[in-house]
C-alpha cells in the first residue's frame, strides 16, 4: 500500500513539475516578445524622427540607436527562454522539448530581425519591418503550440497535437469547430 501512494505521489510531483516548466517556458517566451516589442516603438519613435528630417534621403543604410540596457535586457529575456526550455527537456516528453527549442529558435530569428530593422536604408525600411512582425508571429505561433501540447500532455491526451491549436476546441479536441 504504501509503494502505490509513493507511486502516486512521485508522479503528482512529475506532473507539478512539467506544470511549472511549462508555464515558465511559455511566460519567458511571452516576455521576451514584450521586450521586443518595447525596443520596437523606441526604434519606431527614432525612425519617425529620422524621416521627417530632410537630410536622411536616399537609401544609404541608417542606424537608429537604442539605449544599451534595452538591449541587455533583451538578452536577459532570450537567455531565460533557454534556460526555461532546458528545465522542459529536463522533464519532457521529447515531443515537447522539440517543441520547446523551436521556441528558442524562433526568438533568435526575431532578435536577428529586430537588428536589422535597427540598421536599414529607407527603401527597405517596410521590407524590414515585415519580417520583424513575421518573426514575431512566429514565435507567438510556436509559443501557442508548445501550449497548447504541454496541456494536453499534462491532461494525458496524445503529444503533437494533430491540428492548429488555434482550432482546437474544449468539446471535441480534433480540429473541427463546432
Amino acid at each position: 500500500m504504501a509503494s502505490v501512494a509513493s507511486d502516486s505521489n512521485h508522479e503528482s510531483a512529475r506532473q507539478a513539475a512539467r506544470r511549472q516548466a511549462y508555464a515558465a517556458l511559455g511566460t519567458a517566451a511571452f516576455r521576451f516578445g514584450r521586450k521586443v516589442v518595447d525596443i520596437q516603438q523606441i526604434m519606431d519613435k527614432r525612425w519617425a524622427g529620422q524621416i521627417m528630417d530632410k537630410r536622411w534621403a536616399g537609401s544609404r543604410p541608417t542606424h537608429v540607436g537604442v539605449p544599451a540596457e534595452e538591449y541587455a535586457a533583451l538578452d536577459a529575456c532570450l537567455d531565460e527562454v533557454a534556460h526555461t526550455a532546458i528545465s522542459v527537456q529536463l522533464h519532457g516528453p521529447v515531443e515537447l522539448v522539440d517543441m520547446a527549442w523551436d521556441i528558442y529558435a524562433a526568438c533568435q530569428r526575431a532578435e536577428r530581425a529586430l537588428a536589422k530593422y535597427g540598421v536599414v536604408g529607407r527603401s527597405g525600411l517596410e521590407e524590414i519591418r515585415g519580417a520583424l512582425e513575421a518573426a514575431m508571429n512566429e514565435a507567438s505561433r510556436a509559443r501557442g503550440i508548445f501550449l497548447s501540447n504541454g496541456r494536453a500532455h499534462l491532461e494525458g491526451k496524445p503529444v503533437p497535437l494533430q491540428a492548429e491549436p488555434t482550432l482546437r476546441t474544449a468539446d471535441n479536441g480534433d480540429g473541427a469547430q463546432g
